[in-house]
C-alpha cells in the first residue's frame, strides 16, 4: 500500500547495449508523490524534495506527473536515474 507523501522507486526498463556483451542500460525511475488534492501545500512539498533528492541520485530532470490511485489521482514528479551495467 502507498501512503504519501512518499518515494516510490520503480521497476527499471533494462536495454541491452551496444557497448559489448554484458552492457545494459537501465533506466531507473522514483516517483515522489504528494498527498492530493494538488495545491500549494501539495507543489511546496514537491519542489523542496526535488531539490533534496536531486543530489542524491545525480538526476537533472524532474517531470511533473500525476500517480492513479483508486478514487482519484496523487501530485507527482517523475525522476530518472541512467546507468550503464557492464561486466568486466
Amino acid at each position: 500500500d502507498l501512503s504519501p507523501p512518499c518515494i516510490l522507486v520503480d521497476a527499471p526498463t533494462i536495454t541491452v547495449t551496444t557497448l559489448g556483451v554484458c552492457a545494459f542500460e537501465v533506466d531507473q525511475p522514483v516517483l515522489i508523490i504528494a498527498p492530493g488534492p494538488g495545491q500549494a501545500d501539495a507543489l511546496e512539498w514537491l519542489l523542496d524534495t526535488v531539490e533534496k533528492v536531486f543530489p542524491v541520485m545525480g538526476a537533472t530532470v524532474a517531470n511533473p506527473v500525476v500517480f492513479p490511485v483508486p478514487g482519484g489521482e496523487l501530485p507527482a514528479y517523475r525522476l530518472n536515474h541512467l546507468l550503464i551495467a557492464q561486466e568486466v
